[in-house]
């Protein structure tokens, strides 16, 4: 008797549980949307005034292209390892890592090529560029955070890491076309340094926030 109370109990709290869409749809229902948010920030910074010129620097589309791939890939692998048995492979969950480690190498390689020229870095602190960043961020990384919090991450810190990796690297692309500074090293300590931190923050988010498995990274 005490067991059919039970479970009559345990019935009747139950609620109906709503399946989410496939977790590609998910990614570009939040990709989407984020890239139109940061758009229309960036607008309203307003980009410099020699965008058009800069834009003809192979090295601006370079950069401009491992932060896109650091995007697409990051929001894409989110979504994907939100749902159990749904894991990917080690190598291509860090592909997110790589392309920012391969942007650091670029900056790093252009600063030496900077210096080498005898070409000084411009003074000046950079916490504009920070504060752009965290502006333009900070809706794609809170809505990301709520739609993989839907789901049951097996990997709560890992999958917050790069989501907000995933939101920080587009609100680079939108900073990068407002900022005036050029040199390699204001880039890499304002823009790429931020970046990683958005990362590294990602991990204790996702461990709080993302609280359906404890099971690590």
């Amino acid at each position: 008797m005490e067991t059919e109370q039970f479970v009559r109990s345990l019935a009747a709290t139950l609620r109906p549980v709503r399946r989410l869409r496939p977790a590609r749809w998910r990614a570009v229902l939040w990709a989407v949307p984020a890239v139109l948010c940061v758009s229309i920030g960036t607008v309203l910074l307003g980009p410099r005034s020699d965008l058009l010129s800069r834009a003809a620097n192979p090295q601006f589309w370079l950069q401009s292209a491992l932060l896109l791939i650091v995007f697409a890939a990051s929001s894409a692998i989110a979504f994907r390892t939100s749902v159990p048995g749904s894991e990917v492979a080690g190598h291509v969950r860090a592909l997110p890592l790589w392309g920012l480690l391969v942007w650091g190498f670029v900056l790093a390689a252009g600063a030496w090529a900077w210096e080498s020229r005898g070409e000084a870095a411009a003074g000046g602190s950079g916490w504009i560029c920070v504060s752009r960043i965290a502006l333009l961020g900070v809706v794609p990384a809170v809505s990301a955070l709520l739609m993989l919090r839907r789901a049951a991450a097996l990997r709560p810190g890992w999958t917050g890491s790069i989501a907000l990796l995933s939101a920080a690297s587009l609100a680079v692309v939108g900073t990068q076309m407002v900022c005036a500074r050029d040199d390699p090293w204001h880039i890499f300590v304002w823009h790429f340094l931020p970046a990683a931190a958005c990362g590294l923050a990602g991990v204790l988010l996702g461990r709080r926030f993302l609280v359906t498995s404890r099971s690590g990274l």
